[in-house]
């Protein structure tokens, strides 16, 4: 308790989805995301995916290699959903790399493991 006699209780800081951009080759953006992927942090997916989907000239394959996303909710599967519509009206080809067997079971169930189809890891 402080002198005032107000209990303060910490905020816990809002938790973070590690994405990092590689640049493999030529037209090739691999966008590597480590940790859970939910409603708490779907928008820094989002943001990550629609800054590379926005590069000038734009990529002609942009990857998520979601080997590092042990869980993904609802709110995950719409920010993939919507980059690959954002994708394809651009004419950028995304592919997922690496799912882990319980966020490829997820695309399973939604439906959208044959829309994004699984690609290996480009060189």
């Amino acid at each position: 308790m402080s002198r005032t006699g107000v209990q303060h209780t910490a905020i816990p800081a809002a938790p973070q989805l590690g994405v990092q951009t590689l640049r493999p080759g030529p037209g090739v953006v691999r966008v590597c995301v480590t940790g859970e992927v939910d409603l708490a942090t779907a928008t820094q997916l989002r943001t990550a995916l629609t800054d590379e989907l926005s590069l000038s000239p734009a990529p002609r394959r942009v990857e998520v290699d979601v080997d590092g996303v042990p869980f993904m909710d609802s709110a995950g599967i719409n920010v993939l959903a919507k980059a690959l519509t954002e994708a394809a009206d651009l004419g950028i080809e995304l592919v997922l790399t690496r799912p882990r067997p319980g966020v490829r079971r997820v695309l399973e169930v939604t439906g959208l493991l044959g829309a994004f189809g699984l690609s290996p890891v480009s060189p």
